[in-house]
């Protein structure tokens, strides 16, 4: 009766381990998943860091700024000329039908608006 009772005692503590080893298992198999999807995360944000550190840099060189004033502004060297060209859908119909001075002074306030816009994004870097 004793050798029974040990054996009946011995197969349920190997259950009990065995459902503990699974359990086990399992939480190890999800937390390795959830790991390299994290490890991913961090290449591809230590990738992004890398090259927004990069354009900060890029956006530090004077030659550069130079070349986004120019470029998006519409700021100019002395003795440069600027054309302007505003599209159609920024053209309602009271600007179209004013003087040209009107349609120019419409084109500089939205190029001073996007200069303040810009030196406010350079202030935070």
């Amino acid at each position: 009766m004793k050798k029974i009772l040990i054996i009946v005692i011995c197969l349920l503590l190997s259950a009990l381990l065995a459902i503990s080893l699974k359990n086990s298992w399992k939480k190890n198999r999800i937390l390795q998943e959830e790991l390299s999807i994290l490890e991913k995360q961090k290449f591809n944000l230590i990738e992004e860091q890398g090259e927004l550190k990069q354009i900060m840099e890029e956006g530090k060189i004077e030659e550069n700024l130079e070349r986004e004033a120019r470029l998006t502004l519409g700021f100019k060297k002395e003795g440069e000329e600027v054309i302007l060209i505003v599209p159609p859908s920024l053209v309602t119909s009271s600007v179209a039908t004013s003087s040209p001075q009107q349609s120019v002074r419409f084109s500089l306030s939205n190029i001073k608006q996007i200069w303040y816009n810009f030196k406010q994004l350079i202030r935070k870097i």
